[in-house]
């Protein structure tokens, strides 16, 4: 029997998100972490430096393993290998405003994942130009990637570069190929970026490879891969109910009822139409969509943990998140978003486990 991932994800940590760590943001009116570096500069480096020094340590991995946690998924930006990224206008005159050095903490995620027999999936996060934007993809309110050839060139080249320099890693499962390319970006041409990604991956590596839906239905996607691409792919979807306005206008209950009703139909969907490994790379015991407020017009909001008394709230959060974790037991994998949050539980599995939400085991 194959191995099921139980993952975790390592977000806002190389890639910055202001709802994860508020406090980076003290003093400042940035949305995302470029804008930070643009208003407070030296001392957002500072900053910047100290997080990925403290956020995530080899106890995390430790504690992690400790429970049975098989895999993590590391997001990382463009400018991981430092100065030798593209100019976008919102830089303003700035050439190379990301702060070096962050590929230093991904080397040691890496050895630390090994050492206590953790897989790794490397997730680009924030492409050149933006794929999709949100504050995650390195710039909020701009998605420029897909416009200009020379950000998905480097993108491209970016990919490659990462997947030879791990590419002698046992514990490399996957190359992620790009988180969350947005919507409205045409299918083919996401198709075209993917096809020329894994061939580049594939001169360097035999890493697996992971791509995200964007957004759309499984059937966009199908006749795009061979069946022997088939077997090194993981297709990768994003699960949250707080986000859309049916979500929003949702009681706990149904809540409770569409992991183990819809989400596992649509894991055996994807299974008959389109024949690859799914994994669920994004999900959570967040119901408030106002916790990330930039990323949304929020047109309504039913907040469906409010009203519950105490003893009501500790079932819902834990009802809500055993549903899920059983719904996607029925994928190939999951990872939870994300480890840990600065001021928001539920978004945190550190503290989904700590409070008794989510199991205290995992193997």
């Amino acid at each position: 029997m194959k191995k099921k991932i139980r993952g975790v994800n390592l977000g806002g940590w190389l890639v910055l998100e202001k709802w994860i760590k508020p406090s980076l943001f003290t003093d400042s009116l940035a949305e995302d972490e470029l804008g930070l570096l643009l208003e407070l500069k030296e001392i957002a480096v500072k900053r910047i430096e100290k997080h990925r020094s403290s956020f995530i340590q080899e106890k995390d991995i430790k504690w992690l393993a400790s429970i049975g946690i098989n895999t993590i998924r590391i997001p990382y930006g463009h400018w991981l290998f430092g100065e030798d990224y593209p100019y976008h206008k919102n830089y303003k005159g700035t050439k190379y405003p990301y702060v070096n050095g962050s590929l230093e903490y991904l080397d040691k995620a890496v050895d630390w994942a090994e050492k206590y027999a953790i897989d790794v999936v490397l997730d680009l996060h924030a492409a050149p130009g933006c794929q999709n934007g949100f504050d995650n993809g390195g710039m909020f309110n701009t998605c420029d990637w897909h416009k200009k050839e020379e950000y998905v060139e480097f993108t491209v080249k970016l990919l490659q570069r990462v997947a030879e320099r791990y590419s002698q890693r046992r514990n490399i499962l996957a190359i992620s190929l790009l988180n969350e390319p947005r919507w409205d970006i045409p299918t083919n041409f996401i198709n075209e970026f993917n096809l020329r990604a894994i061939e580049a991956i594939k001169t360097v590596s035999e890493a697996q490879i992971m791509f995200h839906e964007g957004f759309r239905d499984c059937v966009e996607w199908q006749g795009v891969y061979s069946d022997k691409e088939k077997k090194r792919l993981f297709y990768d979807i994003h699960r949250y109910q707080c986000f859309e306005t049916l979500d929003m206008n949702q009681n706990i209950y149904e809540h409770i009822n569409k992991p183990v009703t819809k989400l596992i139909q649509e894991s055996k969907n994807i299974k008959d139409k389109l024949g690859i490994r799914c994994v669920v790379g994004e999900w959570s015991l967040g119901l408030d969509p106002m916790v990330v407020p930039v990323l949304f017009e929020i047109k309504s909001r039913n907040h469906a943990y409010l009203g519950l008394d105490e003893m009501q709230l500790e079932a819902a959060k834990k009802a809500f998140g055993c549903a899920q974790l059983l719904a996607y037991e029925s994928f190939d994998g999951w990872f939870f978003w994300t480890y840990k949050t600065e001021t928001q539980p539920e978004w945190s599995f550190q503290e989904c486990v700590k409070r008794g939400w989510l199991p205290s085991s995992y193997f």
